[in-house]
């Protein structure tokens, strides 16, 4: 699939000394998206309709009905004080992130009607499986990947 998305964000901070012994730091990021678009009109994803959802997929060329993501405010604020002397200071800080889910395509390619079936030919209880047996076997030997030669 060819998604596609543009991610932006900025970001402005001051600090202000309000007294020698009192520091304040404020500070402001946006971040936006223009969502989810696939380049040839395959996103599909699953949408609620009088709160209960749809049993077949919304096909399209966006993910989304509606991008969530054109301003996501965060605000940051910190503080320092030194109470006593310049040697003892006690700092606080506040702020609001986001996370805009960058691998959400991936995750998205396993919708109906493009994701991949598998499926075994055997049952679950014919597998080589033994819940009694340690985790690795006696006598194996683990080999770590980074003493594999590349």
């Amino acid at each position: 699939m060819d998604w596609r998305s543009l991610f932006s964000a900025w970001y402005a901070q001051d600090t202000i000394r309000i007294t020698p012994r009192f520091t304040l730091t404020l500070g402001f990021r946006d971040e936006f998206s223009t969502g989810w678009n696939e380049a040839h009109g395959r996103a599909a994803n699953y949408f609620f309709t009088n709160g209960v959802i749809n049993s077949t997929p919304h096909v399209g060329d966006s993910l989304f009905q509606n991008n969530n993501a054109k301003f996501l405010p965060q605000p940051r604020i910190g503080v320092a004080w030194s109470p006593f002397s310049p040697k003892t200071v006690i700092r606080a800080g506040f702020g609001m992130y986001n996370d805009l889910q960058d691998a959400l395509g991936y995750r998205a390619d396993q919708n109906f009607p493009f994701n991949p079936t598998y499926s075994l030919a055997t049952t679950v209880s014919k597998l080589p499986i033994d819940p009694s047996s340690p985790v690795v076997p006696a006598g194996a030997k683990l080999v770590l990947a980074a003493s594999i030669p590349i």
